[in-house]
């Protein structure tokens, strides 16, 4: 799943080393066990060891929450792509962040939400269980072989009907809960993400969990 963005910042990662004059052993130090202010200072300083680990660090989490967001795989993983690159073209002002969880997910959300509005309010979708199951982490990938035809019939209405009953909720309610509930996100976070107070996203969770689980009875 991650095979595009992976390679792309293996030629990202080589292109820059050799433009700057770097060697492959002066960047080798590991920081993957950095924490994620000192990341932010070695990337103010032009370290790419540091962009390696945000990625290494952030582009599962990003990319899942950028499907969930679109249900669409490949646009998520060009938003995954475009936003380590705005890390580094914009390590300068780094100084300005206070925390890199919150500055990689509203970087992330605000690409999503431009796609959405981008999309025809009258376009069909189609949306492909296989692939949704690879996004919908709580869910098997795919039915076991060994599973009855009539299994595997359910398993493939109840993660349709989950994606739809996801695509229906208004898109804040839709942010707030897959960043609570999916990502781990605390509420304090995810106000900074959205740009709304903490009280806004008890609320938006609270109607979205009421949704899902009113819509989703259908489907048990």
């Amino acid at each position: 799943m991650f095979t595009r963005v992976c390679n792309f910042f293996s030629v990202f990662y080589f292109f820059y080393s050799y433009t700057e004059g770097m060697t492959l052993d002066s960047v080798s130090t590991p920081m993957n066990n950095f924490d994620n202010e000192t990341l932010l200072s070695r990337l103010y300083d032009g370290d790419l060891e540091a962009l390696s680990a945000i990625i290494d660090r952030f582009q599962h989490s990003l990319l899942n929450f950028a499907g969930r967001m679109l249900s669409d795989r490949d646009e998520a993983e060009d938003i995954v792509q475009d936003t380590f690159i705005k890390v580094w073209n914009q390590r300068s002002s780094v100084t300005e962040v206070t925390a890199l969880s919150a500055w990689l997910y509203t970087m992330t959300k605000n690409a999503c939400l431009d796609v959405l509005r981008k999309r025809s309010r009258h376009a069909t979708e189609s949306h492909d269980p296989a692939t949704l199951a690879e996004v919908v982490e709580s869910l098997p990938r795919e039915a076991s072989a060994g599973q009855s035809p009539a299994f595997a019939a359910e398993f493939s209405a109840t993660v349709n009907g989950l994606q739809q009953v996801l695509d229906d909720l208004p898109v804040e309610q839709k942010t707030a809960w897959l960043l609570y509930e999916v990502q781990g996100a605390s509420y304090s976070e995810i106000a900074s993400i959205m740009s709304i107070s903490t009280s806004s996203v008890r609320g938006k969770i609270y109607r979205a969990r009421l949704a899902i689980t009113e819509k989703m009875a259908a489907w048990k």
